[in-house]
């Protein structure tokens, strides 16, 4: 009963979530399993292993459903959707954060910090959050095009972010000139 009343939201990234958060407040607890004992250190290690497969994995896996989706359904009905998400994404709404930044700064006290303004430009144009294979797939609706949305959003992530924190970098400076 139990595991059906929670099932619903309880997803084992959320549980690891909570064991986390769990394991950094108690101080005791932190200590003992960041301990030198050859078990949790073996697990610390395949744990830190298996952290760093997760993305190229995730990559992997939204390429498979990308090309297994392509073979069921039409392209342009889900590329059109697609194209104009990444480029309100990576292009046009960095373009307003960078905007209402400037609109903002003198009238707000951390507009005046250049690094909390770049970071404020790098979370509005990063790609979207892998959960939304989760909701998908759970909910049974919009898998293609969430697969596709980001299969190509990680893909252009990486030039499109190098290329922002450049243009940042470029314009940031020049506003305390």
């Amino acid at each position: 009963k139990f595991n059906k009343k929670f099932s619903h939201f309880l997803t084992p990234p959320l549980i690891g979530t909570y064991a986390a958060v769990i394991v950094i407040v108690v101080p005791y607890l932190k200590s003992f399993l960041f301990s030198s004992f050859f078990l949790f250190k073996s697990l610390r290690n395949g744990l830190s292993y298996i952290g760093e497969c997760t993305v190229p994995l995730l990559l992997l896996n939204l390429g498979c459903e990308v090309y297994f989706a392509s073979s069921r359904s039409s392209q342009e009905r889900v590329h059109v959707p697609v194209t104009s998400i990444l480029f309100l994404r990576h292009l046009l709404i960095p373009a307003i954060t960078l905007i209402l930044l400037y609109l903002i700064k003198p009238y707000y006290e951390l507009g005046n910090d250049p690094m909390f303004q770049l970071a404020i430009m790098l979370v509005a144009s990063g790609a979207p959050s892998s959960s939304l294979v989760q909701l998908s797939a759970y909910t049974n609706s919009y898998k293609d095009e969430v697969a596709f949305l980001l299969l190509y959003s990680y893909i252009l992530a990486i030039p499109c972010l190098t290329a922002l924190v450049g243009i940042f970098m470029f314009i940031i400076p020049k506003w305390y000139e």
